[in-house]
C-alpha cells in the first residue's frame, strides 16, 4: 500500500505546487504532484480571460504545441510596471500605475474604486468588481438572494450607502 514518505512544495514561475514522494515496498517511488483546486466560478472567470486573451494574441497551433516556443511567448504575458504617463488627481499612485498599463496595453480594469470609474469613464474599458456577483448568479454558483445578501456586505464594508454602482448593480441583480 502507498504511503506519503516525504512532501515538499516547489516554485515555478511564482505556482506553488505540492510534491508528494508515494512509496509502496518492493517498489520504486512514485511522485505525485498535488493540483491546486479551483472553484467553479474561478474556473468560469478564466475561461472568460483566456478566451479574451486568444482574441488579442494571435498564435498559430505550431506556437502553441512547440515547448521551445512556449518559452519565448512566456516572456510576453509576465507582470510589468507601467510608467505614468497620464496621471489622474484624484487616485492613489498604484491605481495610476494600473490605469496606465490598462490604457497602454488596451486591457481592461478591474476594480471597487469607485473614484477610479468615475474618472476613467470613456478613456478605458472598467468593470466594478460587482460584476463578478452578477456573473455568480448567471452561472448558478450563487443564488440571486445570496448575491444581494453579498453586494451589502460590500456595501457595508465599502461605505457605499448610496453609491451608484451599488444601486445599478442591485438593480441589475433584482432583474435577474
Amino acid at each position: 500500500m502507498e504511503q506519503v514518505a516525504e512532501k515538499y512544495n516547489i516554485n515555478a514561475d511564482d505556482v506553488i505546487v505540492e510534491v508528494r514522494i508515494l512509496k509502496d515496498p518492493g517498489r520504486n517511488p512514485k511522485y505525485e504532484l498535488v493540483k491546486q483546486k479551483i472553484s467553479n466560478p474561478t474556473l468560469a472567470l478564466l475561461d472568460e480571460v483566456k478566451n479574451k486573451l486568444i482574441e488579442k494574441i494571435n498564435l498559430s497551433s505550431e506556437e502553441i504545441l512547440d515547448p521551445k516556443v512556449a518559452l519565448k511567448l512566456k516572456d510576453r504575458f509576465t507582470i510589468e510596471s507601467c510608467a505614468i504617463n497620464e496621471s489622474i488627481k484624484y487616485i492613489e499612485m498604484t491605481d495610476n500605475e494600473l490605469y496606465n498599463l490598462s490604457l497602454k496595453k488596451k486591457l481592461p480594469l478591474v476594480t471597487d474604486e469607485t473614484k477610479i470609474v468615475h474618472h476613467t469613464r470613456n478613456r478605458i474599458e472598467v468593470y466594478f468588481t460587482t460584476i463578478f456577483l452578477i456573473m455568480l448568479v448567471e452561472v448558478k454558483y450563487f443564488t440571486k438572494e445570496k448575491a444581494l445578501s453579498k453586494l451589502e456586505e460590500l456595501r457595508n464594508i465599502r461605505n457605499w450607502r448610496n453609491n451608484i454602482i451599488y444601486l445599478i448593480t442591485k438593480n441589475q441583480l433584482e432583474k435577474l
